[in-house]
């Protein structure tokens, strides 16, 4: 009789127990559906996105309006044909990598940086608020700097390692090999 009642029990814990599971399963497939649908439907639309905030991101940097020349990527440089370059990359911060893109000014001798924006980055919110920022003071201050007067820029008290490793980028950037082959095309 004690056997009875054992099997008896476990067989309604079970069923209590599989039912639930099987609509928590149920409401985890529906909402993958439902995002893989969302995904399928708004892709386009979020990579024309995208494509216009980076357009526009390149304006603001090399300071001119309205479409961009075709995209012509060489070792993270692109010759824009106007007397500016774009060079992109990325330097390792406090918190993690940051991701850059700087303009370059090479009709007024040795290359100068026009400006520097960082596209993302990993760095403690608040404290590093200025890489988010075009209009900073710190990184206007970069603007139309050669690579020797950017060794010349302080630090941010506080953010000490990721104004440096921008600093580096910078210098980097406009040490760039491709740049001296780039002035020369102009």
């Amino acid at each position: 009789w004690a056997m009875r009642r054992r099997r008896s029990w476990t067989s309604t814990g079970q069923s209590a127990v599989v039912k639930p599971v099987s609509v928590f399963v149920l409401l985890v497939v529906l909402c993958a559906l439902v995002l893989a649908l969302t995904h399928s439907v708004t892709r386009g639309r979020i990579e024309q996105n995208r494509a216009r905030q980076f357009v526009d991101s390149v304006n603001a940097l090399i300071g001119q309006q309205g479409p961009l020349p075709t995209m012509r990527w060489r070792d993270d440089l692109w010759h824009l044909c106007n007397g500016k370059a774009l060079i992109r990359g990325q330097t390792r911060g406090y918190g993690g990598d940051i991701h850059w893109l700087a303009a370059v000014d090479l009709q007024s001798g040795a290359p100068r940086l026009q400006g520097f924006q960082t596209n993302a980055h990993q760095e403690t919110p608040g404290i590093a608020d200025f890489l988010s920022r075009r209009d900073d003071p710190w990184l206007q201050q970069l603007r139309g700097r050669t690579g020797q007067d950017i060794r010349q820029v302080a630090t941010l008290t506080g953010a000490t390692i990721t104004s440096r490793a921008v600093l580096a980028a910078a210098s980097d950037a406009l040490a760039h090999p491709e740049l001296q082959q780039a002035q020369s095309e102009i």
